[in-house]
């Protein structure tokens, strides 16, 4: 992906941006339709949705909304990066951040049945209070730079699993501008003795820029105080200019000329 053009703020990025230490998930196996988010057939299955979310049936419904649901080779430890990366060019690469506070072990892979929902694993989010950083951009696997701040996306979604009865997550959309598009919470409950499965997602309205980067966190700064997951990350395929919606093919185009 990284041979596509490159805006000369895009350029500039790439060329100060520091070289990424970590571990890379090339070209994982995409699902589409009703089994993107949270398929019925595998895992644990959806509880309750995030306030304000763009519905997972509308996002499934969407032509070009495909998910990732494996992290095989994904690394744990506070700040560790992890990224997806795709060599086609219709896809974002993705950069995956961790910061935790009293649990070194979170942002590894985990096939923990309870934690996953869909097919082969998770990521394991920890125990502690944690901030999980999404970007979509663009991977160079020579120079092992990333680029943030390109190939941002229409719509996102992803499922947290086990999330305790009385703790609350974040997920908090921006553009890569560094507007924020919406905050959304969801809530966690009891669940034959773990916690609940809730789905986060979010689609652009007229107006908005497209989505370059999810932050996850919890809202009071407090632990989750169980082992939680974190699974099937959905997105779009970087939109041209006229598959958005009305009004944004000018700032879409502005905004997210891929980078690849």
């Amino acid at each position: 992906m990284f041979t596509q053009r490159l805006t000369l703020a895009a350029l500039v990025l790439a060329l100060i941006a520091p070289a990424v230490r970590a571990a890379v998930e090339t070209n994982p196996a995409l699902f589409t339709g009703a089994n993107a988010i949270d398929p019925s057939s595998n895992g644990e299955d959806r509880d309750s949705d995030a306030t304000g979310v763009t519905s997972q049936a509308t996002l499934e419904a969407m032509p070009n909304f495909v998910a990732v649901h494996d992290f095989t080779n994904f690394a744990s430890g506070t700040g560790t990066t992890n990224v997806i990366a795709f060599d086609s060019p219709s896809y974002p690469d993705i950069k995956f951040n961790i910061a935790l506070t009293g649990n070194a072990s979170g942002g590894a892979v985990t096939v923990t049945a309870n934690l996953v929902s869909s097919t082969s694993n998770s990521v394991y989010l920890g125990s502690s209070n944690l901030s999980y950083t999404i970007d979509f951009g663009s991977y160079n696997p020579t120079t092992t730079v990333f680029t943030s701040n390109v190939n941002a996306v229409e719509a996102a979604a992803f499922m947290i699993v086990s999330l305790a009865n009385g703790k609350s997550l974040t997920a908090t959309y921006f553009d890569d501008a560094g507007n924020t598009l919406a905050t959304q919470v969801g809530a966690g409950g009891s669940e034959s003795g773990a916690g609940q499965e809730v789905y986060f997602g979010y689609r652009i309205t007229a107006g908005q820029a497209p989505i370059g980067r999810i932050v996850i966190g919890s809202p009071t700064g407090g632990s989750l105080g169980s082992n939680t997951g974190f699974d099937d990350l959905g997105f779009t395929i970087v939109p041209t200019p006229a598959a958005l919606p009305a009004g944004l093919a000018l700032m879409g185009f502005l905004a997210m000329r891929r980078g690849k």
